[in-house]
């Protein structure tokens, strides 16, 4: 049975197209749409179109008493009854991480907003990636969403290679403790909202990225998300998808000292959304990939927020 593919037509409204989940859980990423081969069952992710979401294929088979039957993955035996029988189901690829079935591509529009504006007033652009909102620059706030708590744990990059701390902040945003960047209690607790978000020194609306988001982020190419200017030279950024990641360098604690400025960056992002624990998205200059970076709670850290659902 061919499968029929039907293209959506997308809507301008100045947002973004976002991707989706397959039934099987499989997230689909911006610029990394399905190439789907169906005479050979084979189907897998490449650079280039939109995001897609799968929708599943159901099949039909009639079936005669004393005949049985077998065809499109269907396996009736001989003592089957008589009737019409329908199968919902997915074809896989032999991929690491097959796809579902592609019949159907949806396409949807997702707008992030204008400018978001957090305790201190400061604006902040808006872009979206891997099918979620994220703030385009790093948060540089030294006091809560409320405006009057304040952060105590915000500090600003001042090495002496790089001395000028307030030329630092305006740059590249401040760093801050896992207990200043997710506002934690005095005894470490972090309670998540109702829809299992940490807002921390996001402005209302927005949390730090979950463990899902840290995933999305980490599966695109680093060169796509790193700006071209102040990384270390020569380098094949691009930020082509307007990401903007700045080598805003990292406070460590266990050596106390500023470090990393020019060659690397990491954000927070919150490993279980359940019992909040702290993780890190990390790029170095020198790979082409995000990693997951160390997430000693005491280090300073930059933060990126993502818009709620």
């Amino acid at each position: 049975m061919a499968a029929s593919v039907v293209w959506a037509q997308p809507k301008t409204m100045g947002g973004f197209h976002a991707g989706g989940k397959t039934e099987h859980n499989i997230s689909v990423i911006i610029g990394q749409p399905f190439d789907a081969d169906f005479a050979s069952g084979d189907y897998s992710v490449t650079e280039g179109l939109a995001q897609a979401q799968l929708v599943h294929k159901t099949y039909s088979a009639s079936v005669k008493y004393g005949e049985g039957y077998e065809a499109h993955g269907f396996s009736y035996p001989v003592t089957t009854p008589e009737g019409t029988y329908h199968d919902e189901r997915y074809e896989v690829g032999a991929a690491e991480f097959g796809y579902d079935l592609l019949t159907e591509l949806l396409l949807k529009v997702l707008n992030c907003g204008g400018t978001v504006y957090d305790g201190d007033n400061n604006p902040y652009t808006t872009v979206a990636l891997a099918g979620y909102c994220w703030t385009r620059q790093n948060l540089k706030p030294t006091h809560y969403p409320d405006g009057t708590n304040e952060i105590e744990g915000a500090m600003a990059y001042e090495s002496s290679l790089h001395p000028d701390a307030a030329a630092n902040v305006n740059t590249y945003g401040r760093l801050y403790t896992w207990a200043a960047a997710t506002n934690a209690a005095a005894d470490g607790t972090i309670t998540p909202d109702a829809d299992g978000y940490v807002q921390g020194i996001c402005p209302d609306g927005w949390h730090i990225p979950t463990a899902e988001e840290k995933a999305a982020l980490e599966a695109l190419p680093s060169e796509v998300i790193r700006t071209a200017e102040l990384w270390v030279q020569p380098n094949d950024n691009t930020n082509s998808t307007e990401f903007t990641a700045l080598p805003a360098g990292v406070y460590k604690a266990s050596l106390t000292r500023f470090e990393g400025l020019g060659s690397q960056t990491d954000w927070w992002s919150v490993a279980d959304g359940t019992v909040p624990a702290p993780a890190a998205i990390e790029l170095q200059y020198y790979c082409s990939v995000a990693i997951d970076g160390p997430a000693n709670e005491a280090d300073g850290l930059s933060v990126r927020c993502v818009k709620n659902n």
